[in-house]
């Protein structure tokens, strides 16, 4: 397993913008892969005028467009949280995003790869989110990262929330959970949740039919992720556990399965014992497989040793992944890298 082709995708500063975050990667046809990221304004603050952007490829990563703009409004409007799913039967892609964190999850689609996108239409709320999972919703995400098309069309996108208003992490109760649409996006509604103090989540289908959620924990033991499954998204909760083979320093991380039905795994393999913000831990992005469901890891390649932090994977042609990922010199928010891991011949 190694890396054979990395290039910088979005740098700080470029087209007018202080930082750009929060990658989001999605093979939308064979050869063309659609980068998502949030184009911030004026700092790297996760508040304040944000908007989404976006590059694509034709020739599965060699070369990319230009910056385009997806969405974004007028004033200080925090558009973020890029969650984009496939849906592979139409071809179309749909996009889910937050407005503020307090003021709704949208939906926007395409029909030509990213080219053009419909008027955003609001379809789920604090309201919902809190009768759906059980506690008094204030704040909330979606992703952030791609999300899932379940046989025979389900779509799946997972989604945080939290019991209070503010920025902090140190503060208010945190619920992981998925939202679903059983007619082709026109309506979401709330599914399963995951363990008190999931918070940003990603997802994956086993080959067994599994729905797994992998997410960042706000709760104690601090440091590690959070496993959930369930084959049920509709309701309930996800049969969740820590998982102490994959150390996180609080930090949100991305999953995917490949053609082979091999489990992949990235994020900041470091850990923080504490239930806090820690830049400084976060490097060493780390890439690790698994041929049993996430049950033991076998394979593991160090992608970037130095600062980085929020990433996405998406599985290739030809037993190769494409990975987009925050990183930089001295600060994980300098720039998003695209990198493409050979796995043929990992020992897995």
């Amino acid at each position: 397993m190694r890396a054979i082709h990395r290039q910088v995708l979005f740098t700080s500063g470029q087209n007018g913008y202080h930082t750009y975050r929060i990658p989001a990667l999605l093979r939308a046809a064979p050869g063309t892969l659609l980068a998502f990221c949030e184009a911030r304004r004026n700092s790297p603050d996760d508040h304040g005028k944000i908007d989404l952007v976006m590059r694509r490829s034709d020739d599965d990563g060699v070369t990319w467009s230009d910056i385009r703009l997806v969405y974004g409004e007028d004033g200080a409007t925090t558009i973020g949280n890029p969650v984009p799913i496939l849906d592979a039967q139409t071809g179309r892609v749909h996009l889910l995003f937050c407005r503020n964190n307090t003021e709704g999850i949208f939906h926007i689609a395409s029909d030509d790869h990213g080219e053009s996108w419909s008027t955003p239409r609001l379809v789920c709320d604090a309201d919902r989110l809190s009768a759906g999972f059980g506690l008094p919703v204030v704040r909330y995400g979606t992703g952030p990262c791609h999300g899932l098309q379940l046989p025979p069309g389900c779509l799946v996108a997972p989604v945080w929330s939290k019991a209070d208003a503010s920025h902090s992490y140190l503060s208010g109760k945190f619920v992981g959970g998925v939202l679903y649409s059983l007619d082709r996006g026109h309506t979401w509604l709330v599914g399963a949740r995951g363990a008190d103090g999931s918070n940003e989540s990603a997802l994956a289908l086993l080959p067994d039919g599994t729905i797994l959620m992998n997410s960042r924990s706000m709760a104690q033991p601090a440091g590690y992720r959070v496993v959930g499954r369930t084959r049920d998204i509709t309701g309930g909760t996800f049969a969740s556990a820590c998982d102490e083979q994959l150390l996180c320093p609080n930090c949100q991380g991305s999953i995917c399965t490949d053609d082979a039905g091999t489990l992949w795994f990235c994020n900041p393999a470091v850990r923080n014992a504490e239930i806090s913000y820690r830049g400084d831990l976060r490097h060493h992005l780390t890439l690790q497989g698994s041929t049993d469901g996430g049950l033991t890891w076998s394979s593991r390649v160090l992608l970037e040793a130095g600062p980085s932090g929020y990433s996405d994977v998406q599985p290739l042609s030809d037993h190769r992944l494409g990975v987009l990922f925050e990183c930089g010199s001295t600060d994980y928010r300098e720039r998003i890298d695209f990198l493409v891991v050979e796995t043929q011949g990992a020992a897995l």
